[in-house]
């Protein structure tokens, strides 16, 4: 199964911070193997800031990962058909082995154009391969203009609609949202905070299904856990805190949509406590 982290409305609305939050609690919580890979080299905050701890005493890193770890490396098994086994070495494993990230370069070492056009290249057949070897593979895509966005975006069995919590925003990209998304759409407002515009009122200015609205509260700590590499570690860490927890709204809001993640993907919505498969 595709999921697929995506932002039209041209704001910065947290697509790989819930990219990266989403695949690591669904990962913490139930069986299943699970990838996940972004379509950019990124700026700053991408995935690898939240998945991969630096080395504090270091000014200045070249991670292992950007050797014969990453995309790149990926790229070259994939176009060589080189066999499965070879290629999961380019994976970085996060919660105990169970959530395999591909990560990419840092902007600054690749030209992102170059990047945009190779990658669009093998999309495809990178995404094949993975969807064969995994059972839900994650995407964090770009929200600007990118080759490879909407061939992932069409292929998608699930887009997570990442949207920012303001109406006008909000209501014309919805107006203009291609119907056939929406029969495979969810709708994730991040930072959400009370007293601004609701869900509620997004139901019923936009007749949404209740169900495929999502949210992820605004939170001190998530920009922290998001950019220092270890948001894998403190969402299975928490995923059991209960309602007197500093963190509980976070963790409340992410074990819904996993749990209805899980449903969606044919699971009973109840999470494993005891196997933990490493691969």
């Amino acid at each position: 199964m595709l999921v697929s982290f995506y932002s039209g409305t041209g704001s910065r609305s947290g697509v790989t911070t819930s990219a990266a939050c989403v695949s690591a609690m669904y990962s913490a919580r139930f069986k299943g193997r699970c990838a996940i890979i972004e379509n950019h080299a990124p700026k700053y905050n991408g995935l690898s800031d939240a998945f991969i701890e630096r080395d504090p005493f270091m000014v200045a890193e070249a991670p292992s990962h950007y050797g014969r770890r990453g995309t790149n490396f990926y790229y070259d098994w994939v176009d060589a058909d080189m066999p499965p086994m070879r290629r999961i070495e380019s994976a970085v494993k996060i919660c105990d082995g169970k959530l395999h990230y591909i990560p990419q370069e840092k902007e600054s070492r690749l030209n992102p154009d170059v990047f945009d056009f190779r990658f669009d290249k093998v999309a495809e057949k990178i995404l094949d391969d993975l969807e064969t070897r995994y059972d839900i593979v994650f995407t964090d895509l770009k929200s600007t203009d990118c080759l490879s966005t909407s061939r992932i975006v069409e292929r998608s069995d699930l887009i997570i609609l990442n949207l920012p919590q303001e109406r006008r925003l909000i209501n014309d990209f919805l107006y203009y949202y291609h119907p056939s998304y929406g029969k495979k759409s969810w709708y994730l407002i991040n930072n959400y905070c009370e007293g601004r515009y609701g869900t509620e009122e997004m139901i019923r200015d936009n007749k949404l299904d209740s169900h495929s609205i999502h949210r992820l509260p605004s939170t001190d700590i998530l920009p922290i856990i998001s950019t220092n590499g270890n948001l894998a570690k403190f969402l299975t860490n928490h995923r059991y805190d209960t309602s007197t927890s500093l963190h509980f709204n976070l963790i409340h809001n992410l074990k819904t949509i996993t749990t209805n993640l899980n449903r969606f993907a044919g699971g009973n919505g109840l999470e494993d406590h005891f196997t933990l498969k490493h691969y």
